[in-house]
């Protein structure tokens, strides 16, 4: 179980929790990632919420610039981002 210091691990993680992981080790902001991708930052946050997700040109877009597989971004499996058990 995660607590709120700790809300990323791999087991629990959801498709706006790796998506938010990712962006913030690639050291982006919502609003800067959204503009890279030609989004609204408000359909950003609402992926990262896991309000909505993302169509499949964009899920390609976010994984390139991420630096992420596709595969790691829908199912967490693939390479991505190591959990890790620093509170950041």
């Amino acid at each position: 179980m995660t607590d709120a210091l700790n809300w990323y691990g791999e087991d629990v993680a959801t498709f706006g929790d790796r998506l938010e992981a990712a962006r913030r080790n690639a050291n982006l902001s919502q609003r800067e990632l959204a503009k890279h991708i030609g989004i609204k930052n408000s359909t950003l946050q609402n992926w990262e919420d896991d309000v909505t997700e993302p169509r499949a040109n964009k899920l390609n877009t976010l994984a390139g610039m991420l630096n992420v597989s596709l595969m790691w971004l829908i199912n967490g499996e693939g390479d991505g981002l190591e959990a890790s058990d620093e509170n950041s």
